[in-house]
């Protein structure tokens, strides 16, 4: 995996942000994985580490973004952070910890955190924290990179049970975008995305246009606004 870098970080120079892997949490991810177990955590540490490395050699101007964890998965976030670990005990090198916090309620950093170790948008300020305690060793904290979050409108899906309305997912995506506003350590926040899924009832809206390219619902528009000009 360290060789595959090296060549691609050679083939796209211009590429200086990489996630090394995603949702490695989840045991449809990422393998060896069981559930509340150290097993994936502690190889997938291995795999960071490496990947550092390789892409530091090649440009110091590369951010090596690690974690990436799901809201929830097999080993939940707070857990995965705790036991993602090198064999010497320390954490995997990295610049800014990766994190999906897929909302399943109103996005407020104020609210308390879900039980369990899952982590959504509204538990930014408590997953900081935990991401400063696990690298407290190594020196400053890693930032953090929120590659992406989205709630569905309209009805259920394949892909997700919960939906909103139209109007309810263009005020979740405002909503989220604040609560990411009030922790400073956040780098970035991506939406999950442009369009709709085509096929039916059981098609997920998740987009800023529904699936036909043309037609803005309103969160298009709240996008627009909390990104700038």
């Amino acid at each position: 995996f360290a060789r595959f870098l090296t060549a691609a970080s050679r083939r796209y120079p211009s590429v200086h942000r990489w996630m090394i892997w995603g949702e490695p949490n989840r045991a449809d991810r990422f393998l060896p994985n069981e559930a509340n177990s150290p097993i994936g955590p502690r190889r997938y540490a291995s795999l960071l580490d490496a990947a550092y490395a390789a892409l530091k050699a090649v440009s110091s101007d590369n951010v090596v973004i690690g974690g990436d964890t799901f809201t929830g998965g097999e080993v939940k976030p707070k857990q995965f952070i705790e036991w993602m670990k090198l064999p010497s005990g320390q954490p995997p090198r990295l610049d800014w910890y990766g994190h999906n916090p897929y909302p399943f309620r109103f996005p407020d950093v104020r609210k308390q955190p879900i039980p369990g170790g899952w982590r959504d948008l509204s538990d930014l300020d408590t997953l900081t924290e935990e991401v400063d305690r696990a690298y407290r060793s190594r020196g400053e904290p890693p930032r953090l990179w929120l590659s992406e979050f989205t709630v569905q409108s309209d009805h259920t899906s394949r892909v997700f049970e919960a939906f909103v309305s139209q109007a309810s997912q263009a005020r979740w995506l405002t909503a989220g975008y604040e609560a990411a506003a009030e922790v400073p350590q956040v780098e970035g926040l991506g939406w999950f995305t442009l369009l709709d899924q085509a096929g039916g009832r059981l098609a997920a809206h998740w987009g800023l246009l529904t699936s036909d390219g043309h037609t803005k619902k309103p969160a298009f528009r709240a996008y627009r606004e909390v990104s700038g000009p």
